[in-house]
């Protein structure tokens, strides 16, 4: 492997080595952030704090984002008796996402942010603005933690299995 190739390859391994897990400070709050529902009814990211939230940062473009949403709502669906509520924000147009959850229907409040979805999702912890991105909110509104990439329900059942064994 010649030189050039090596350097990109380390930089690619360098890149792999942060995507599953991002280092948030402490008790950061989930912003009282206001986004429009695809009825164009406002909504406060706060609406939902008393329970577990799962934040899901996605766009129709994003591959990965489409494979993980029937999963997510499935999720939604299975954990409902634990309280558990998905939040799916957009990061794409309004007409974008109305034509794809016709082929892809979910059970959860998908909210728009095609202009500030990008900042938000960095406020919460995406340094490298990639998607799909997840917030993980416990019940009195604080990121818990972050996930860059497609979840799998382990990471999901885990993080209910911290939240209902935090330390008081």
């Amino acid at each position: 492997m010649n030189n050039a190739k090596r350097k990109h390859f380390q930089v690619f391994i360098l890149i792999l080595c942060l995507i599953p897990g991002v280092v948030l400070s402490e008790n950061l709050k989930l912003p009282d952030q206001i986004l429009p529902d695809l009825d164009g009814k406002k909504h406060t990211l706060r609406e939902w704090t008393n329970k577990p939230v799962l934040i899901n940062f996605w766009a129709t473009w994003c591959t990965p984002c489409r494979k993980e949403m029937p999963d997510l709502a499935l999720w939604q669906s299975e954990f409902s008796d634990q309280n558990l509520q998905i939040i799916g924000i957009a990061i794409d147009e309004a007409d974008s996402v109305k034509q794809f959850l016709k082929t892809v229907p979910v059970n959860y409040p998908i909210l728009l942010a095609p202009d500030t979805g990008t900042q938000l999702s960095f406020t919460l912890g995406n340094q490298m603005g990639v998607l799909p991105f997840s917030v993980f909110v416990d019940p009195d509104g604080t990121v818990t933690s972050t996930h860059i990439g497609i979840l799998h329900r382990d990471m999901l059942k885990q993080w209910f299995v911290e939240l209902t064994h935090k330390p008081e």
